[in-house]
């Protein structure tokens, strides 16, 4: 575990899944450390940002929270969002008060299908998230569904996709670009949906 910056050259990576850029800073998920690293742009230096290395899902400090395969970021505001894979979660980093907070998920075995409120919501292996104007749009990738999340109430609804590998097949990557979510879908190629 490194307990300060390195010079990006001298280190190797663990499967980097996403990346996002935050003025001078790339945040990096990286999954096979659970974990999400930093890279100061100008120092040219990488370290650990969030996570503490383990397995699993727990909120609150950064070197104290924990993170489970974390696989696609995204910006809003002052938060980095995380779909974090292995507990079927996504995730918030406050880049203000350095704090991790769980927006929906419980834990590495509880997983499902399920719409609603914050603390009833599941979803199975959600590979990337993205900001949008109204919602954050979440892949919810082994229930071939695309879901959003109404900013303010948090609810969650299915978006897009019936579940059947027919409509989408595990959806791995998203793009907000004006009105239109672009989804990247691992088996049926590219597709867009209007939002508005």
């Amino acid at each position: 575990r490194l307990d300060r910056p390195v010079p990006a050259r001298e280190i190797g990576l663990n499967s980097p899944w996403d990346l996002v850029v935050v003025g001078d800073t790339i945040y990096l998920a990286m999954a096979g450390h659970h974990q999400i690293w930093a890279y100061d742009i100008v120092k040219k230096e990488i370290a650990p940002y969030a996570g503490s290395g383990r397995e699993n899902i727990r909120d609150g400090p950064l070197p104290f929270s924990n993170f489970a395969q974390p696989s696609g970021l995204a910006r809003h505001g002052r938060f980095v969002l995380v779909a974090d894979s292995e507990v079927s979660s996504i995730r918030a980093i406050d880049l203000e008060d350095e704090k991790v907070r769980t927006i929906v998920g419980r834990g590495l075995f509880d997983f499902g299908d399920r719409d609603g409120a914050p603390e009833t919501v599941r979803l199975q292996h959600p590979l990337d998230v993205a900001a949008g104007a109204e919602a954050l749009y979440v892949a919810d990738t082994y229930n071939n569904k695309i879901k959003a999340i109404a900013y303010g109430s948090m609810e969650t609804r299915t978006l897009f996709g019936d579940g059947s590998p027919g409509t989408l097949h595990e959806p791995g990557g998203l793009a907000v670009a004006g009105s239109t979510l672009y989804i990247a879908d691992m088996y049926r190629g590219i597709i867009e949906h209007r939002l508005s």
